[in-house]
């Protein structure tokens, strides 16, 4: 292969990497502190919606490095 299709190969699956970790810290999230984040959203806890949009823009970022590092 290539050295650009390595960079696009490292990409796709370190930025899949990053989306199934984050869904498997809101998953231990809601396993851990027995609340469910939809049904807490839907009621507007504005907690709930600070954590969450804290793993989001969390996973944000680890994509961003992945992109910009390995597509350089």
């Amino acid at each position: 292969m290539e050295i650009i299709e390595l960079n696009f190969v490292y990409a796709a699956f370190g930025s899949l990497l990053g989306l199934l970790c984050m869904m498997i810290a809101l998953f231990l999230c809601d396993l851990l502190f027995g609340f469910r984040i939809r049904r807490s959203l839907r009621n507007g806890n504005q907690a709930v919606a600070m954590a969450t949009a804290g793993a989001i823009i969390g996973f944000g970022l680890a994509f961003g490095l992945i992109i910009g590092l390995s597509l350089n």
